[in-house]
């Protein structure tokens, strides 16, 4: 007899839907990293500031919003392990850093927690 699998708990959905949208705000980020880069010498600063340090802000909007677009794409494709389930975790963790995203992700760290979100990752609870 073939072990059957838990039904996905309701935390799931609003956890892909944050997921999604991360996705896209880093996505943005990665935009206007790449937009300062190229156009780093065209924007007005301040009499004392080099063009340069655009150059520098549009490198670090590049790589960080790049990585963590590329982190928070990722977790619509992991198995559904231990493993994951942690992966998961810090990623709702990564969005409590900021001040706009504890009104959504406090809820859900509240609910991934529970046992049956725990025991919808874990296989050894399926047989």
């Amino acid at each position: 007899m073939e072990p059957t699998k838990p039904n996905p708990p309701p935390v799931l959905m609003w956890y892909r839907v944050y997921c999604g949208v991360m996705a896209l705000v880093y996505l943005v980020c990665l935009a206007a990293g790449i937009a300062l880069l190229v156009y780093y010498d065209e924007i007005p600063l301040e009499r004392d500031m080099p063009p340069e340090i655009m150059l520098v802000y549009g490198i670090g909007l590049t790589v960080v919003g790049g990585l963590l677009a590329l982190i928070f794409l990722a977790s619509f494709f992991l198995p559904r392990t231990r493993r994951a389930w942690i992966y998961h975790t810090v990623l709702i963790a990564i969005g409590m850093v900021s001040i706009c995203g504890l009104p959504a992700t406090v809820p859900m760290i509240l609910y991934w927690i529970k046992p049956e979100t725990y025991g919808y990752f874990d296989p050894e609870e399926w047989a």
